[in-house]
């Protein structure tokens, strides 16, 4: 997971939204998905950003070096939902996001609930948090940037992600996937990673009441997904013989304490 904060309400976007076409490079670009003409995702979009429930959104925390990244999912993540803002930086603060602090202001006064998505010891399972809780409005934290990046900003911002006294904030992770389909755009440093934009999905189907959500999020990955195996040997390959792993790059994280394996997405290298 990386590091612009996906704020309630409307997803930001850098793109047009409108149907046009731009010139990028001398490459046609699609002005809706903002991906070149030959590698479109508009078919595999919702035809208007998918609303989650009154008072649920995805606030997306993203590493500024997410932004140069030409694979990165939250850009796709951001045409797909509508419920959810990104902000970008290192480190956040409080009363200086507004929609960050309208998130926390509820949860204090509890009135919902924050489920910041960042696996490793003390997190809790998702699945069991919200089965324990009534349903109420609730706002998903994601952290989008390499494991390594991750790390570092939750450190930095934990006190503002886990304040004292706020219990309804915690932190969570999800269950390792069991079969379906998974998208490793990139090589992944440990076994359960997925990309920030299957994170988000998987988790929305959690707290979601709607079976369809998730799928109905995850279609234009599939597509994205589908197109570079066909521009990219080596992503084929892996597709073909398995997902493979960074077993230097995993151990190095372990032996660091980083998070890893069955929470938010590492849309790496």
């Amino acid at each position: 997971m990386e590091g612009d904060l996906a704020a309630l309400g409307g997803c930001a976007s850098s793109g047009s939204d409108d149907q046009g076409a731009g010139d990028e490079g001398g490459r046609i670009v699609c002005g809706r998905c903002d991906r070149p003409a030959s590698a479109c995702l508009c078919d595999a979009l919702p035809d208007e950003p998918i609303r989650l429930e009154r008072g649920c959104g995805v606030i997306v925390l993203q590493h500024p070096n997410e932004r140069k990244r030409k694979l990165a999912t939250v850009p796709v993540l951001t045409k797909a939902l509508g419920s959810c803002d990104v902000l970008v930086g290192r480190k956040f603060r409080a009363g200086q996001e507004p929609v960050l602090d309208e998130a926390y202001r509820s949860a204090r006064e509890g009135g919902a609930d924050v489920f910041v998505l960042y696996p490793g010891p003390g997190a809790r399972d998702l699945a069991r948090e919200v089965a324990a809780v009534p349903r109420r409005p609730w706002t998903l934290v994601a952290i989008d940037g390499t494991w390594q990046q991750a790390k570092e900003m939750f450190k930095t911002n934990e006190d503002v992600l886990l304040p004292a006294g706020v219990p309804s904030a915690r932190r969570v992770s999800l269950r390792p996937p069991e079969g379906g389909i998974r998208m490793p755009l990139r090589t992944e440093p440990e076994r359960g990673c997925m990309t920030t934009m299957e994170a988000v999905a998987s988790a929305l189907g959690v707290l979601s009441d709607a079976p369809d959500l998730e799928p109905r999020i995850l279609a234009p990955l599939a597509k994205l997904y589908g197109v570079q195996k066909g521009f990219s040997p080596s992503l084929k390959a892996r597709a073909e013989r398995g997902i493979d792993y960074k077993g230097s790059r995993r151990q190095r994280l372990v032996a660091g304490g980083g998070g890893g394996g069955d929470g938010g997405g590492d849309d790496d290298e």
